[in-house]
């Protein structure tokens, strides 16, 4: 095995997460006493590290765009793919780190996630990224040493859980909710190439593809139900979900239906969510191509008529996007997602209590590539020839899971004593196939079946994988008279993702706090908050897949001496470690909670080590094999958090003004990595650096003490023999992409029924690439990013209760919005490199009856 396998193995393990669920709070960060148990969890707190959103936070970030909303909101998150895809329709993001990376890349392809939940239940990326944030009550970022820890193998990237809203007893109640959006592309970051600025423009290649989208979403929500029986009924409907370049879009169409019992001590609902999303990418390619065009170029004969290929007289020609559009080629998917969740509980007497679920996920994703024999692609090729091309892809995830738990809870005199004992089991199953034909006779014969022959040179793949898990849990609490606190559980994991030899994991964690607002000494003195918690734990994840622990075998189809004597030679793909571990992190984490009259204050401390991440070992020459894999690496992550919120002025004479803050700044470094392993991985990243910088990825070196994301430049580079540039000399330090703070703030006016808010959002300090200037020697290819943005700004009104009776309605609100209107970056370089960025414009209509 050699580094550049690890680079470029694996799959995405996105469906291999599992949970252990959570309970709810209602502070912006949470307070270890001040949780309530929901139905769904029989063991699980938040704990005062974690950060709590609720509906309203959400909503005044954006109306329209959940994964925007928690963006803004929350500046431990950071999804550093998004500079990438920009605005793209049913975009999904690759990278998104909480507090820090913890691991190195031992594949570029392997995205780098949070766990997801929805109401307890793990799901799917794409279905968390297609939750409507209408339908949200509050969102729960795990980031806490207490909290973590439960989840076992699966919570070394963090943990979002979306918990949904639950209709109420009452009359049954219609909810109408429109909304109609128009966005316009923000090119502001996507300047004109120096050496064309002096020249004649015939085109303006950076407009072509470029549209002002608009959109339009409705939504009906039938609520109702007694003390007995509630439930709820929805659907969706997204017919137009278009972007800013021409052709895209993403449509969605969602069903839900709710229902829950009470009688005495039983609890019983189900929730089953059927979702089916249609997506189109544009017929005009990725917008990464426009910035090369030259503005000289005529997309068009006199007649109006596109060429086929730009630039056609000279040696090197390229093809003419504007023409590709007039095609019958496409890239479309369709997916279809169908989760069902079942919770109980059944209250015992004596203060025992009994939990169970159990959840059902399975989405399905056909991905169809569909290029024209008419295409640019084959102007110079001979008719006849296998011009055309279909691709077939498909994904398909199941899975299933259920756990049980008792719990115990006993008031004696001034302590209470609480303790649970719980057993979840997941079972998930992963597949994948793709292959693809070649040679179509017409534009207008776009299916696979149409093609002559499967296409010889990349051969159809197909892929399968499964996760087995069994998880218990252990944890008990104390508390002595609603002022100290000692928190504990244990986490046994068995995983048939595990290695053979190390296939039980045990995890813990340990908390205290004191809750100071309770002492005597405390009293009439106007704080109603004010805690001190300090918390350590572990948690896990797992770098590695099945090939590295067991012997796998790799058939050798290549070798033309055997295959031509139709037989199939096999080889071992690599030398197998049967006692490679899962890397684990030990988080520490001290918090402080604070309310003071109209102010609130939480702040945060944290001190991360990864262990046990991936490496390659030396191995001897008697093995046959120059290395393994195994583990050795350290990363730590250190670093502050806080958020202020304050009312300024409260209900004075019809207004109202509230202000927030929020911040953090970590630091991360790479404190240890083995010498064999860093000169392997280094010198892959040299030799390769070109190649992924193409694709929008660059690797850096590991080297201790320095920052995982660390910029660094060369002095020079030389050709090899295969006419690749290879890059020589001693690395400088530049500096890293990580920003050193992250932060927000907001303010919320009202008067009487009307309400403005605005939130403002910064990152400062870290440095990023120039995407279009792929060699790194000089001083061109990065520059500083401080950037500003005003990321949310909102008007609305709320008509008043007489007004909504007259017109035979309950409730009706209006609302404008926009969201990132304005951006600034101190950086030299292009945003939304795939995909351009986009301003948003928001008219909402939520009608009630």
């Amino acid at each position: 095995m050699n580094i550049s396998y690890i680079l470029q193995k694996g799959k995405n393990k996105q469906w291999l997460q599992i949970l252990i669920i959570s309970i709810i709070c209602v502070n912006s960060y949470a307070s270890e006493i001040e949780t309530t148990n929901s139905v769904i969890s029989p063991y699980a707190i938040v704990s005062a590290g974690d950060r709590v959103i609720n509906s309203d936070e959400l909503k005044k970030a954006s109306l329209t765009n959940l994964w925007d909303a928690i963006q803004i909101l929350e500046p431990s998150l950071k999804d550093e793919s998004q500079d990438i895809y920009g605005d793209m329709p049913g975009y999904l993001p690759s990278s998104v780190s909480i507090r820090g990376k913890k691991i190195w890349s031992t594949n570029i392809d392997n995205p780098y996630l949070p766990l997801f939940i929805i109401d307890g239940a793990r799901v799917p990326l794409r279905q968390a990224m297609n939750l409507d944030i209408n339908d949200i009550d509050k969102i729960i970022i795990y980031k806490d040493a207490a909290s973590l820890s439960r989840y076992g193998i699966y919570g070394a990237n963090g943990v979002i859980e979306f918990i949904t809203q639950k209709p109420q007893t009452g009359k049954i109640k219609i909810n109408y909710l429109f909304d109609a959006i128009i966005q316009n592309a923000d090119l502001n970051s996507h300047k004109v190439i120096d050496e064309y600025a002096q020249k004649e423009v015939h085109t303006d290649w950076l407009q072509q593809p470029i549209q002002t989208a608009f959109q339009h979403r409705h939504k009906i929500n039938i609520e109702g139900g007694d003390e007995y029986v509630k439930y709820k009924f929805s659907t969706r409907f997204s017919p137009s979900g278009n972007g800013v370049m021409k052709k895209s879009k993403n449509d969605i169409l969602g069903l839900n239906s709710y229902i829950e019992y009470n009688f005495k001590a039983l609890h019983i609902s189900n929730d089953i969510v059927f979702n089916q999303i249609k997506g189109h990418a544009s017929n005009y390619g990725t917008y990464d191509y426009y910035r090369q065009l030259n503005p000289e170029w005529k997309a068009t004969d006199e007649t109006g008529i596109p060429y086929t290929v730009l630039n056609e007289n000279e040696t090197t020609q390229c093809i003419n996007p504007v023409y590709e559009a007039t095609l019958g080629s496409f890239d479309k998917t369709k997916s279809n997602e169908i989760y069902d969740n079942l919770n109980l509980r059944l209250s015992l007497k004596k203060g025992f209590t009994i939990d169970g679920s159990f959840a059902f996920v399975r989405e399905t994703n056909q991905h169809d590539i569909f290029i024209s024999p008419s295409s640019g692609l084959y102007h110079n090729v001979e008719s006849g020839s296998n011009i055309g091309r279909y691709d077939i892809l498909r994904e398909n995830s199941l899975s299933f899971e259920a756990s049980l738990a008792l719990q115990y809870q006993k008031h004696i005199k001034k302590s209470n004593i609480g303790v649970s004992a719980g057993v979840r089991t997941f079972s998930g199953k992963y597949y994948d196939e793709a292959y693809a034909g070649i040679g179509i006779p017409t534009d207008r014969m776009a299916y696979v079946s149409f093609t002559k022959s499967y296409d010889t040179l990349n051969m159809a793949t197909a892929h399968r994988e499964y996760d087995r898990t069994l998880q218990s849990i252990l944890s008990g609490h104390y508390t002595y008279d609603n002022r100290y606190g000692l928190r504990a559980s244990i986490n046994y994991n068995r995983s048939s993702l595990l290695s053979t030899e190390e296939r039980n994991a045990w995890f813990y964690n340990t908390s205290i706090y004191w809750n100071i607002h309770n002492e005597a000494f405390m009293k009439n003195s106007g704080i109603s908050r004010f805690i001190l918690n300090a918390s350590i734990g572990t948690t896990g994840g797992i770098g590695f897949s099945d090939d590295d622990y067991n012997v796998t075998y790799k058939s050798d189809i290549g070798n033309e001496y055997i295959y031509n004597y139709y037989l199939i030679g096999s080889s071992i793909q690599s030398m197998p470690n049967r006692n490679i571990k899962w890397h684990t992190i030990n988080n520490r984490n001290l918090s402080l909670l604070f309310d003071y009259k109209k102010i609130s204050l939480a702040f945060n401390y944290y001190n991360n080590l990864t262990k046990n991440i991936i490496i390659l070992d030396l191995l001897p020459l008697s093995t046959g094999y120059e290395n393994s894999i195994s583990n050795g690496g350290e990363i730590r992550n250190e670093g502050i958090e806080f958020y202020l919120h304050t009312k300024i002025i409260e209900n004075l004479k019809g207004w109202s003004l509230s202000a927030f803050i929020s911040g953090m700044h970590n630091h991360n470094k790479i404190e240890k990595v083995p010498d064999y392993f860093a000169s392997k991985y280094n010198s892959t990243v040299r030799n390769n650096y070109l190649q992924y910088a193409k694709q929008y990825h660059r690797l850096s070196e590991l080297h201790e003490n320095r920052p995982l994301n660390t910029i660094y430049k060369y002095s020079e580079s030389h050709i090899d023999k295969d006419g690749q540039d290879i890059l020589d000399g001693t690395p400088s330090y530049v500096g890293s992409t990580d920003d050193k703070f992250r932060g927000n703030l907001g303010l919320t006016l009202q008067y009487k029924q009307w309400w403005i808010n605005t939130i403002v959002n910064c990152s400062l300090g870290g440095y990023t690439y120039d995407w279009f200037n792929l060699l790194p020697i000089g001083d061109n290819f990065y520059s500083k990013n401080n950037c500003f943005s005003l990321s949310s700004l909102q008007l609305g009104y709320s008509f008043t209760p007489e007004i909504c009776s007259k017109m035979h309605m309950r409730a009706l609100t209006l609302a404008l919005s926009g969201n990132n209107l304005v951006r600034t970056s101190s950086a030299k370089t292009a945003k939304g490199i795939l995909y351009p960025y986009a301003r948003t414009m928001a008219f909402s209509l939520r009608i009630t009856f």
